[in-house]
Protein backbone atom coordinates (compact mmCIF):
# COMPACT_ATOMS: atom_id res chain seq x y z
CA UNK A 1 0.00 0.00 0.00
CA UNK A 2 1.34 3.43 -0.97
CA UNK A 3 0.80 5.95 1.82
CA UNK A 4 1.50 9.60 1.07
CA UNK A 5 2.10 11.87 4.06
CA UNK A 6 1.81 15.43 2.81
CA UNK A 7 0.81 18.99 3.61
CA UNK A 8 1.49 22.45 2.22
CA UNK A 9 2.73 24.29 5.31
CA UNK A 10 6.22 23.57 6.61
CA UNK A 11 6.79 22.79 10.28
CA UNK A 12 3.44 21.10 10.93
CA UNK A 13 4.94 17.69 11.68
CA UNK A 14 4.63 15.81 8.36
CA UNK A 15 8.04 14.18 8.66
CA UNK A 16 7.44 13.32 12.33
CA UNK A 17 4.10 11.68 11.47
CA UNK A 18 5.65 9.78 8.53
CA UNK A 19 8.55 8.48 10.68
CA UNK A 20 6.23 7.60 13.56
CA UNK A 21 4.02 5.65 11.18
CA UNK A 22 7.04 3.82 9.75
CA UNK A 23 8.27 2.79 13.19
CA UNK A 24 4.84 1.79 14.54
CA UNK A 25 3.98 -0.31 11.48
CA UNK A 26 7.34 -2.10 11.80
CA UNK A 27 6.65 -2.73 15.50
CA UNK A 28 3.26 -4.16 14.49
CA UNK A 29 5.16 -6.70 12.32
CA UNK A 30 4.67 -5.19 8.87
CA UNK A 31 7.38 -4.85 6.25
CA UNK A 32 7.70 -1.14 5.53
CA UNK A 33 9.71 0.96 3.11
CA UNK A 34 10.17 4.73 3.29
CA UNK A 35 10.72 7.30 0.56
CA UNK A 36 11.70 10.85 1.44
CA UNK A 37 10.43 13.06 -1.38
CA UNK A 38 10.23 16.20 0.74
CA UNK A 39 12.15 19.36 0.01
CA UNK A 40 14.28 19.14 3.15
CA UNK A 41 15.30 15.44 3.18
CA UNK A 42 15.29 15.31 6.99
CA UNK A 43 13.66 11.87 7.21
CA UNK A 44 16.09 10.30 4.75
CA UNK A 45 19.05 11.69 6.68
CA UNK A 46 17.60 10.49 9.99
CA UNK A 47 16.97 6.98 8.63
CA UNK A 48 20.49 6.72 7.18
CA UNK A 49 21.96 7.83 10.52
CA UNK A 50 20.05 5.15 12.44
CA UNK A 51 20.89 2.42 9.90
CA UNK A 52 17.40 1.90 8.46
CA UNK A 53 17.24 -0.97 5.99
CA UNK A 54 14.53 -1.29 3.40
CA UNK A 55 12.23 -4.27 3.68
CA UNK A 56 11.89 -6.48 0.62
CA UNK A 57 8.32 -6.75 -0.66
CA UNK A 58 6.91 -4.19 1.79
CA UNK A 59 3.30 -4.20 2.94
CA UNK A 60 3.49 -0.41 3.14
CA UNK A 61 5.58 2.25 1.42
CA UNK A 62 5.46 5.50 3.37
CA UNK A 63 6.20 8.64 1.34
CA UNK A 64 7.16 11.91 3.03
CA UNK A 65 6.06 13.93 0.02
CA UNK A 66 5.47 17.54 -0.95
CA UNK A 67 1.95 18.35 -2.18
CA UNK A 68 3.10 19.19 -5.72
CA UNK A 69 4.38 15.60 -6.11
CA UNK A 70 1.07 13.96 -5.12
CA UNK A 71 0.15 12.16 -8.33
CA UNK A 72 -2.96 10.14 -7.55
CA UNK A 73 -1.14 6.78 -7.54
CA UNK A 74 -1.33 6.48 -3.76
CA UNK A 75 -3.74 4.19 -1.93
CA UNK A 76 -4.00 6.49 1.08
CA UNK A 77 -3.19 10.15 1.64
CA UNK A 78 -2.50 11.55 5.09
CA UNK A 79 -2.77 15.33 5.18
CA UNK A 80 -0.82 16.74 8.13
CA UNK A 81 -1.47 20.32 9.13
CA UNK A 82 -2.33 22.55 12.06
CA UNK A 83 -5.74 24.09 12.52
CA UNK A 84 -4.72 27.67 11.65
CA UNK A 85 -3.33 26.46 8.29
CA UNK A 86 -6.16 24.17 7.17
CA UNK A 87 -7.43 26.85 4.79
CA UNK A 88 -4.16 26.61 2.82
CA UNK A 89 -4.68 22.93 2.08
CA UNK A 90 -6.44 21.05 -0.69
CA UNK A 91 -7.73 17.52 -0.35
CA UNK A 92 -9.42 16.57 -3.58
CA UNK A 93 -7.55 13.26 -3.96
CA UNK A 94 -9.62 10.36 -5.25
CA UNK A 95 -8.16 7.99 -2.67
CA UNK A 96 -8.84 7.31 0.98
CA UNK A 97 -7.74 10.32 3.00
CA UNK A 98 -6.93 10.94 6.63
CA UNK A 99 -6.54 14.37 8.19
CA UNK A 100 -3.98 14.68 10.99
CA UNK A 101 -4.38 17.94 12.87
CA UNK A 102 -1.13 18.29 14.73
CA UNK A 103 -0.17 20.32 17.78
CA UNK A 104 -3.63 20.60 19.34
CA UNK A 105 -3.74 22.76 22.42
CA UNK A 106 -3.83 21.04 25.84
CA UNK A 107 -5.93 23.88 27.30
CA UNK A 108 -9.56 22.74 27.64
CA UNK A 109 -11.24 26.05 26.75
CA UNK A 110 -9.14 26.49 23.59
CA UNK A 111 -9.50 22.81 22.70
CA UNK A 112 -13.31 23.08 22.86
CA UNK A 113 -13.15 26.00 20.38
CA UNK A 114 -10.84 23.96 18.11
CA UNK A 115 -13.31 21.05 18.19
CA UNK A 116 -16.07 23.32 16.88
CA UNK A 117 -13.99 24.04 13.79
CA UNK A 118 -12.78 20.44 13.45
CA UNK A 119 -16.28 18.95 13.41
CA UNK A 120 -16.96 20.74 10.11
CA UNK A 121 -13.99 18.91 8.54
CA UNK A 122 -14.85 15.38 9.69
CA UNK A 123 -17.30 14.58 6.84
CA UNK A 124 -14.65 15.36 4.22
CA UNK A 125 -12.18 12.71 5.43
CA UNK A 126 -12.25 8.98 6.09
CA UNK A 127 -10.66 9.69 9.48
CA UNK A 128 -9.58 12.76 11.44
CA UNK A 129 -6.81 12.33 14.01
CA UNK A 130 -6.10 15.15 16.44
CA UNK A 131 -2.60 15.04 17.92
CA UNK A 132 -1.65 17.08 20.99
CA UNK A 133 1.40 19.29 20.91
CA UNK A 134 4.44 17.17 21.76
CA UNK A 135 7.89 18.35 20.77
CA UNK A 136 9.64 15.32 22.28
CA UNK A 137 8.46 12.41 20.10
CA UNK A 138 11.95 11.89 18.66
CA UNK A 139 14.09 13.37 21.41
CA UNK A 140 16.69 10.61 21.32
CA UNK A 141 14.08 7.85 21.38
CA UNK A 142 10.51 7.36 20.27
CA UNK A 143 7.92 8.33 22.86
CA UNK A 144 4.45 6.79 22.60
CA UNK A 145 1.74 9.08 21.31
CA UNK A 146 -1.70 7.43 21.67
CA UNK A 147 -3.33 9.43 18.85
CA UNK A 148 -0.55 8.46 16.43
CA UNK A 149 -0.66 4.86 17.65
CA UNK A 150 -4.34 4.87 16.67
CA UNK A 151 -3.44 6.37 13.28
CA UNK A 152 -1.07 3.43 12.74
CA UNK A 153 -3.89 1.01 13.52
CA UNK A 154 -6.21 2.81 11.09
CA UNK A 155 -3.58 2.68 8.33
CA UNK A 156 -3.02 -1.04 9.00
CA UNK A 157 -6.77 -1.71 8.78
CA UNK A 158 -6.99 -2.71 12.46
CA UNK A 159 -9.27 0.23 13.36
CA UNK A 160 -11.73 2.42 11.48
CA UNK A 161 -12.28 5.40 13.78
CA UNK A 162 -13.83 8.44 12.13
CA UNK A 163 -12.46 10.80 14.80
CA UNK A 164 -9.49 10.22 17.14
CA UNK A 165 -9.26 12.69 20.01
CA UNK A 166 -6.12 13.35 22.07
CA UNK A 167 -5.94 13.14 25.84
CA UNK A 168 -8.65 10.44 26.01
CA UNK A 169 -6.27 7.56 26.80
CA UNK A 170 -4.43 9.59 29.42
CA UNK A 171 -7.69 10.52 31.15
CA UNK A 172 -8.96 6.91 31.16
CA UNK A 173 -5.65 5.72 32.63
CA UNK A 174 -6.00 8.23 35.47
CA UNK A 175 -9.57 7.14 36.19
CA UNK A 176 -8.71 3.42 36.47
Amino acid sequence: MKVYVTGRKGGTGKTMVALYLLIRLKIMGYRVDFKDLSDNGIAGTYLRNVGFRRDPKPHFIIYDIKPSAVDGSQDLTILVTELPFIKLEQWDWPTKKILVLNKATPFPDKFIRQLEEIKTLVPEFDSVVIVPFNGFLFNGELINEPALDRLSQIVAGKANDKLVLPFIEEVSRQIY
